[in-house]
Formats: structure tokens, C-alpha cells, sequence
């Protein structure tokens, strides 16, 4: 957190990736193997999450904390409900303004190999907008989240690629299967930008008009 703290009052734009689970408490490597260290890494987030709050909220820095999920030992023994438990407690789920729930759904595959992971993640809070708000994703190993086929999908939705069955026109070139296709726009960068740069118009010109002259005024004003 010393860190955390040194970033946030600067007046620059930063982003900072903390996983909480490697955030280990200085008095578990200076005790001897063996030693009990009841809840000490939730009291302690509580503690740095109240000192760096406010401050945080005055920056221009965003905090992304990754923590894992894990069952409860104590839960699922019956028929009761199965509880889950996460490393730094509960203080993360009071003070985060949005919280984001991953989980795997799926083995993503090219032929026999498993080239990545299919994710369903679901936004559990959000006080910046609705939420319970779901969305299928991919994460590609070495790449990280592929949208090529959520590219792919809007624009056979929009009519820029013609899909006639599972068949795929793109740029006067046919693919027989989706997996072709969003292999091509990933091989071409080029492609792939002015799609997107297609859609991004579109949507946020239906999404303009939607909202009518008086959302114009105001933008005016």
C-alpha cells in the first residue's frame, strides 16, 4: 500500500493492478514458519482501504483489485448453502465502486489444443450505473481478452459482413466457419480498426438520436 499512497496524491492519470492475494503482511516473513496469523491480512485492507480512500477518490487514479474466490471449509458440509471467501475480507466489497465477478465457462480450443478460456463475467456492483449487467467473454493465453468475435457478431448484426448460414464475407473473401473469420481479423489489424471505427459510428449515432434534441441542448449548454 506504501506505493498506493505514493501514487494517488500526484496529479497524473495512473492505473495500478494490485492482486490481493500477493499482498502478504510484513509480520508473516518475519515470524518462523508455523505461526498463526488469524485474519491479519483482512484487518489489515480495512485499515489501508480507510487511509486511502478518500484520497483516492479526490485522484485521477483508478485501483483494480484481483482477489480469488475460494469455498468456505466450513460450508457445503450439508445441505445448506455453500459460502465463499476471499483473501482481503469484506472491505473490499464496501469500498469498491464496482465490482466485477469472473468465472470460467468454457475451454477455448483449436483443434486439440486449449488456447484459452471462455469467461462469463457478471458486474455484482456498480455505483456508477446498473448493474447485474452479464457478458460472455474469451481470454485468449498470450494474448488476453479476444473481441474479435464480439466484432464479428455486431457486425453481421449492422450488415458491414455478410453471413449467409455459416458462411462469412469479409473484404470479398468467404470463410467457411466462424472460427476462420475471427481468425482473419485477428490476422489483420487493419481490417479489424476500421470495423470497429464502423460500428463505434453507428452505434453512438443510434445512440444520439435516441435521446433526442434535448440531450443535444444540453451537451450545447
Amino acid at each position: 500500500m506504501g506505493a498506493v499512497r505514493a501514487v494517488v496524491p500526484s496529479d497524473l492519470y495512473g492505473l495500478l493492478f494490485l492482486p490481493v492475494a500477493a499482498l502478504i503482511p510484513q509480520c508473516e516473513p518475519d515470524q518462523t514458519i508455523g505461526g498463526t496469523f488469524k485474519d491479519e491480512q483482512s484487518r489489515i485492507m480495512t485499515q489501508a482501504l480507510r487511509k486511502i480512500h478518500y484520497s483516492l477518490s479526490q485522484s485521477r487514479t483508478l485501483i483494480v483489485f484481483l482477489n480469488q474466490v475460494r469455498l468456505s471449509p466450513r460450508s457445503g458440509q450439508g445441505f445448506g448453502r455453500v459460502d465463499e471467501v476471499t483473501c482481503g475480507g469484506n472491505a473490499l466489497k464496501f469500498y469498491a465502486s464496482v465490482r466485477l465477478k469472473m468465472i470460467r465457462k468454457a475451454l477455448l480450443k483449436t483443434e486439440d489444443k486449449v488456447t484459452g478460456l471462455g469467461v462469463r463475467v457478471q458486474v455484482v456492483k456498480n455505483n456508477l450505473a446498473p448493474s447485474m449487467k452479464m457478458a460472455e467473454l474469451g481470454i485468449q493465453f498470450g494474448r488476453g481478452f479476444c473481441w474479435e468475435s464480439e466484432v464479428l457478431d455486431l457486425a453481421c448484426e449492422h450488415g458491414i459482413i455478410i453471413k449467409e448460414g455459416s458462411k462469412f464475407l469479409i473484404k470479398g473473401e468467404f470463410f467457411s466457419d466462424k472460427h476462420q473469420a475471427e481468425q482473419y481479423l485477428a490476422e489483420n489489424n487493419g481490417i479489424l480498426d476500421k470495423i470497429v471505427m464502423i460500428l463505434r459510428r453507428e452505434l453512438f449515432e443510434r445512440k444520439r438520436n435516441s435521446l433526442g434534441p434535448q440531450w443535444m441542448s444540453s451537451i450545447q449548454i
